[in-house]
């Protein structure tokens, strides 16, 4: 099985953390699960507050597979203090590659972007996040 891993956590209050998990496996159709996460105040513990997917397909998991490429290639993460740290962890022939940057940083919203596109297509208009994947208002 191959699965590619993003997930952001923006610094501000609600405390929403987004994950993006695209999947394959041999014989299957590709397929994509988005998770809206939310973080308990009294500790630092999330619960999945809503979710959304279905089926992809393999153009979609190429594309973004490719497109994550330059990334799980990197061999230093970034340090983020501030903003909305983001992780990416792909994970092809027995391999994990894990990378962490900030969505402000170098490339952070490029890498932002490939999965973004991909929640706007199973994610309602009134609940998709901010470019940054901070919570927007009417959520």
């Amino acid at each position: 099985m191959e699965s590619i891993g993003f997930s952001a956590e923006p610094s501000s209050y609600p405390g929403r953390a987004w994950v993006v998990r695209l999947s394959r496996q041999s014989g299957r159709r590709a397929s994509v699960e988005i998770v809206r996460l939310l973080r308990r105040t009294d500790c630092n513990v999330y619960d999945v507050e809503k979710s959304w997917g279905g089926p992809i397909g393999d153009d979609d998991y190429r594309s973004a597979a490719q497109a994550v490429t330059a990334w799980s290639a990197r061999g230093s993460d970034e340090v983020v203090l501030d903003g909305t740290p983001l992780e990416l962890r792909v994970r092809r022939g027995g391999t994990t590659t894990r990378r962490r940057l900030n969505h402000h940083g170098a490339g952070g919203a490029a890498l932002s972007a490939i999965f973004r596109r991909l929640a706007e297509r199973f994610v309602p208009p009134s609940q998709r996040p901010a470019e940054d994947w901070r919570t927007r208002r009417s959520i």
